[in-house]
């Protein structure tokens, strides 16, 4: 039986969307995609909760009009 896993890491989340690390970072960085903070500091873990990025990557994946 299949569970749905709720919060995904970096990599684990690239894998699931079949994109790459990098793109995960870019748009977490420019405010695309939402993630949740582990930690106050810079190397503290981040996780991103499924059921936002599902909403949020909808808006990145959607073709823009010309």
């Amino acid at each position: 039986m299949d569970t749905f896993k709720r919060y995904y890491t970096k990599k684990q989340l690239a894998e699931e969307l079949g994109v790459t690390e990098t793109s995960i970072d870019n748009w977490r960085r420019n405010g695309s995609l939402p993630y949740i903070k582990m930690g106050a500091t810079t190397n503290s873990r981040v996780l991103f909760d499924m059921n936002d990025v599902a909403v949020s990557y909808t808006h990145l994946t959607l073709p823009t009009k010309a």
